[in-house]
């Protein structure tokens, strides 16, 4: 008996079509209250090192949290996080450019 051999990838007659409405909704409803693991987490964040987004990705971003307040844990947390960080030669320069920045607005 011979192994069946079944399409794959440009092979496969469901490539590059998208879900129905219908079968989005089941996904949808099957995945409800899944929670992804913290393992998982870190291995998809390994895979995006190195990838930079595109300048449209970065543009849409910038767009979608324009009027966006960072909370005060936040910043608590971030703060933290840099603690006893010696700033780069290119922060320091950043920083000086917002500064003069936000005094030209004043």
């Amino acid at each position: 008996m011979t192994k069946r051999v079944y399409p794959t990838g440009k092979d496969h007659w469901r490539y590059r079509v998208p879900h129905t409405q219908e079968t989005r909704d089941r996904i949808s409803r099957a995945n409800e209250g899944h929670i992804v693991t913290q393992e998982t987490r870190d291995k998809i964040g390994k895979g995006h090192i190195g990838n930079v987004c595109s300048v449209e990705t970065r543009q849409k971003l910038r767009e979608a949290l324009t009027g966006h307040v960072t909370s005060q844990e936040t910043i608590e947390k971030i703060r933290q996080s840099n603690l006893g960080q010696k700033r780069s030669d290119e922060v320091r320069q950043n920083i000086v450019k917002a500064q003069r920045l936000r005094r030209s607005r004043e």
